[in-house]
Order: structure tokens, then sequence, then C-alpha cells
């Protein structure tokens, strides 16, 4: 399998009823705009966000967007591409 992420964040529910949201670190998955992390099986991507006092978080969530390719998907692009290419 082969994930590619565009965005991370998680959003907070305050118990003043702000909800907030902190993005990830890593610029590349700071909003949808097409930028991909590529991640193949088995592979870890360590996720660093800012911290602050924003209030006391009652509830929080974590959003990813992006989309995966299975394995058999995947070979059957690699095919289609290859007879494109000749």
């Amino acid at each position: 399998e082969v994930s590619f992420i565009d965005y991370v964040y998680i959003r907070k529910e305050l118990e003043d009823g702000r909800d907030i949201i902190v993005y990830s670190n890593d610029l590349r998955l700071k909003a949808m705009d097409g930028i991909l992390v590529e991640l193949r099986q088995h592979e870890i991507l360590d996720l660093r966000f800012p911290e602050g006092s924003q209030g006391t978080v009652i509830r929080q969530w974590i959003g990813v967007g992006g989309y995966y390719i299975p394995n058999d998907s995947m070979r059957d692009v690699l095919e289609r591409f290859q007879n494109i290419s000749e």
C-alpha cells in the first residue's frame, strides 16, 4: 500500500465553548494544497504540533486528508503507466 497524506490537524473543543484547529509543524501537511507526503506500507510519520495555552481542552479529534492505493491497484497503475510509456 502507498498512502498520500495532504493535511493533518487536531481540532480541540475548549471548556469555554471555542473550537480551535492546530496544524502539524510539518509545512507539507498544513493545508489541502496537493503537496503530498508519501508513505509506503510500514513507514512511520512522526508528527509534531505546536503547543499553547488556549484553555482547557474537553475533547479533541485528529483530522487527516489524502488517499491510499492498495497493493493490487498500485500494480495495475504501474502496468498501465509502463504500457503508455512504451
